[in-house]
């Protein structure tokens, strides 16, 4: 006999009390992930009401984000025949500002976010090289930061977040002043004519990876400014990645 699906209804609050509405409220089943685009997932309303429906019975693990809070898993047992109630309460988590400057200036066309092992990510558009990312959660957070002038340009950097303590991370990109020039190929003495993403990776000077990213044009053809030192490219298009390691000179 097939069992009906259960249904879950709850209220997302913050820390005092009040409704928090726009919460994404996803559901996890026994020996199962938070799926993205699960049919087991709801938005909180105005007042902070949600509903998940045709749940099977038994134990069940919520998992409720927001841009503004950090995120919190709470754990419910789903019964057949009786009115089930979850209740998730929000704190403000962590507030992480920074800065991106581009050779000790402000700079325009940055990006930053923050994500964590336990697959949260926040985001920031960090207007004029300043971001503002809300709702950390404690614990190991990396921090990334990206800059596009020639290129893409990205940084990261790991910081400890306790006891909900702000944070500050400032980012300094610099022009390279290598250049790696190149052409891929997609057989033997036939240039790939399709768009390929060009990654190169390499140590900053604070010893974190960094990278700078580009693509190919119509004959296959790339250039990428890179720091002296060892580098690592890799290429990609809709299919296998290649690598190869090789030292860019200075100049």
């Amino acid at each position: 006999r097939l069992e009906t699906g259960v249904d879950l209804e709850g209220r997302v609050v913050d820390s005092i009390g009040r409704p928090v509405r726009l919460a994404k409220i996803q559901a996890a089943v026994a020996g199962s992930e938070w799926p993205e685009n699960s049919r087991l997932s709801d938005v909180s309303n105005d007042d902070g009401t949600f509903l998940i429906a045709s749940l099977p019975s038994g134990p069940v693990r919520l998992l409720v984000q927001h841009e503004r809070y950090a995120p919190t898993v709470i754990s419910v047992n789903v019964v057949q025949g009786i009115e089930n109630q979850a209740r998730a309460v929000l704190s403000e988590g962590a507030v992480i500002t920074g800065q991106i400057t581009y050779d000790g200036r402000s700079t325009m066309n940055t990006s930053a976010f923050a994500s964590a092992a336990s697959g949260w990510r926040g985001g920031s558009a960090a207007a004029g090289g300043t971001f503002t990312i809300r709702g950390v959660p404690e614990g190991s957070i990396l921090v990334h930061a990206s800059v596009y002038d020639e290129v893409l340009q990205t940084k990261s950097t790991k910081i400890l977040v306790t006891g909900g303590q702000a944070q500050t991370v400032l980012f300094d990109f610099s022009r390279p002043a290598a250049r790696i020039a190149g052409t891929l190929y997609g057989a033997p003495d036939m240039p790939l004519r399709s768009s390929a993403t060009i990654v190169a990776s390499f140590v900053g000077p604070d010893g974190g990876l960094e990278q700078a990213q580009t693509s190919t044009d119509s004959s296959g053809r790339f250039e990428l400014p890179v720091p002296p030192g060892r580098v690592v490219l890799s290429a990609a298009i809709l299919g296998p990645r290649a690598f190869v390691a090789l030292d860019a000179l200075e100049g």
